[in-house]
């Protein structure tokens, strides 16, 4: 696995201000604080270029440094009371126990971008099924077929970064075509985390095309959107694509059972 740098800017900065507090509660107003931060910096890149599975352990050490320096301890105890309150950061942050709870949340990410293509050619590009799949923005759309009693369905098949393939089934919710769609992706795991809602909107512009998207992730698990929150896994489908211009992500709290979206009533 091989991480974005940028997209890890979150968890990044998190980090490297946690520790920087940490400094600050054992040394007071110090130039040791910012040689903290600086040493928290080069860790960090370190753990997420070398070990990249365990990233999510980053944010837990610096919570549990944070809370450890907050004891009026000696050094050689904090960084033993560390290391076991990060275990407890850890369950904390991405254990089950709010899954259990039935806390669920919702996650929506926001792009506005602008490309130099006419707007029929964006449409082509961006919305699977509208042209060949060699035509589409991802590079990893292998094909697709209708589904006979649905024309609102599509099954599309991705390559993935292993190399293997990837089944999922597209619903459009609603649709304009050559100007607007919202549509439903659902992937194969059973606890729907996969699934998201995709809406795109195309405006003529100058010279160009105006591209607004929107993802949402419905009913996730705290842990699973506090991970992706810090991954920065939301927004990032048009890279490559488009020149963001903006971009925008909110929270939403959702309880109770996972709403499934009515095509009919779109």
């Amino acid at each position: 696995m091989r991480l974005r740098i940028y997209d890890q800017r979150r968890r990044i900065t998190f980090v490297v201000m946690a520790c920087m507090a940490a400094a600050y509660l054992g040394l007071g107003f110090d130039p040791g604080i910012a040689t903290a931060g600086f040493a928290a910096l080069i860790l960090v890149i370190a753990m997420l270029r070398l070990l990249p599975g365990s990233r999510k352990m980053t944010e837990a050490a610096a919570v549990g440094l944070l809370i450890a320096s907050s004891l009026p301890l000696s050094p050689l105890l904090i960084l033993v009371l560390a290391t076991g309150f990060a275990g407890l950061a850890y369950l904390g942050f991405y254990g089950t126990w709010l899954d259990r709870a039935g806390v669920l949340l919702r996650l929506t990410s926001q792009r506005k971008s602008w490309i130099a293509q006419p707007r029929t050619a964006v449409w082509s590009t961006l919305v699977p099924g509208a042209a060949h799949p060699d035509d589409h923005w991802s590079g990893t759309l292998i094909d697709y077929d209708h589904d006979p009693d649905d024309d609102d369905t599509l099954y599309l098949r991705f390559r993935n970064t292993e190399h293997r393939m990837d089944e999922v089934t597209m619903t459009f919710l609603d649709r304009d075509p050559g100007f607007s769609c919202r549509y439903l992706l659902e992937r194969s795991d059973p606890t729907g985390a996969e699934d998201m809602i995709v809406s795109i909107t195309l405006t003529d512009e100058e010279n160009g095309c105006l591209i607004l998207s929107e993802i949402t992730h419905d009913t996730l698990s705290p842990g699973v959107a506090l991970a992706r929150w810090f991954d920065d896994s939301f927004g990032d489908e048009l890279r490559g694509f488009a020149i963001p211009l903006a971009v925008r992500h909110y929270w939403g709290l959702a309880t109770g059972p996972r709403p499934v979206p009515d095509p009919a009533a779109a």
